[in-house]
Parts: structure tokens; C-alpha cells; sequence
């Protein structure tokens, strides 16, 4: 029996790692499955992160954020909830935005700013998230932002807004 040259071992342990990685030469040519303006959760990728990053930084909402956290007994933490994101153009299907939310959720539950709760009743804001599809008149680029907005869910407030474009690849 003929055992396989260096070489050939060497290639086939670079093809076994190739493999096992789980990575793979994708032809340039080849477009994501879908229409031209869906998103991939490549592109949503750090939306989540940027925008939990704008919300602590933003002045507003941290003084706004400390009387809330006065109101409360020592050592709670306001009570949030993240509601399911919609998007304004329902010809655009949106299968990232599930990942965004969790994302957001899993940065804001380890944040220590706040309490996670499905009951609304028990909370003290709401985060909601809209994905607005931008279309050029020609029809040759789609772009798309997600826009989040905070809520006091006492007073009605309009706590905090800001967003972030998802950049198609």
C-alpha cells in the first residue's frame, strides 16, 4: 500500500480543518437566498451593542434613569421590557430582528442597569424597535434602520430614541 506524500497530508489536514471550522469558499457571484432587500444577520451583527452603547451614554436618559432608580427601594433596579421589533414595510422580511432583540436583551440583562421582565404590568419602561426600509427611487439600493425607542411606561415619556443603520453587504 502507497503511503500519501507530505504534501498530500498536509492538504488533507489544511481540507479537514477548512471543514470542521465550518468555513468554505462562497462564490462572489452567488447572492444570499431571497430578495435583494432582505437582511442577513451579518449585517445586523453589533446593531445590538452600538445602540445599548448610545443609550448608556446618553445624558437624558441617565438623568432620567437615576430618579427612577431613587423612586425605587434600595438596590433595585428598574424593570424593562423589550418588546418584539416590527417592521414599517411588510415587503421586507426582517428574520435578523429576532437576533437584534436578543442581543439587546442578553446586553441589557448583564448591564446591570436594569431588570428583564415579560410583565408589563411590572415594568417600569418598554424598548421598542422598528426597522425602517429606505428604497432608492431607481430601485438599485435598499437600506434599512433600526430605530429604538425607550418609554416610561408611568408617565407615557418618550425616555429616549436613537438608531442605528443596517448596512446591506
Amino acid at each position: 500500500m502507497k503511503h500519501p506524500s507530505s504534501v498530500t497530508r498536509l492538504f488533507l489536514l489544511a481540507a479537514a480543518l477548512l471543514v470542521a471550522g465550518g468555513c468554505a469558499y462562497v462564490d462572489p457571484a452567488l447572492r444570499n437566498p431571497g430578495r435583494p432587500g432582505d437582511q442577513t444577520r451579518a449585517e445586523t451583527i453589533g446593531a445590538g451593542r452600538r445602540l445599548a452603547d448610545k443609550l448608556f451614554a446618553n445624558e437624558g436618559f441617565k438623568a432620567r434613569y437615576s430618579a427612577k432608580r431613587a423612586e425605587k427601594p434600595a438596590g433595585a433596579l428598574p424593570a424593562l421590557q423589550i418588546a418584539f421589533f416590527k417592521s414599517d414595510d411588510p415587503g421586507v422580511r426582517v428574520p435578523s430582528s429576532d437576533f437584534v432583540r436578543l442581543d439587546l436583551r442578553e446586553v441589557l440583562a448583564n448591564s446591570g442597569w436594569f431588570t428583564l421582565s415579560r410583565d408589563l404590568d411590572a415594568c417600569d419602561y418598554v424598548l421598542y424597535g422598528t426597522y425602517k426600509t429606505y428604497r432608492e427611487t431607481d430601485g438599485s439600493r435598499v437600506s434599512h434602520r433600526l430605530i429604538l425607542e425607550l418609554k416610561d411606561l408611568r408617565t407615557g415619556e418618550l425616555v429616549w430614541t436613537d438608531s442605528d443603520e443596517i448596512a446591506k453587504e
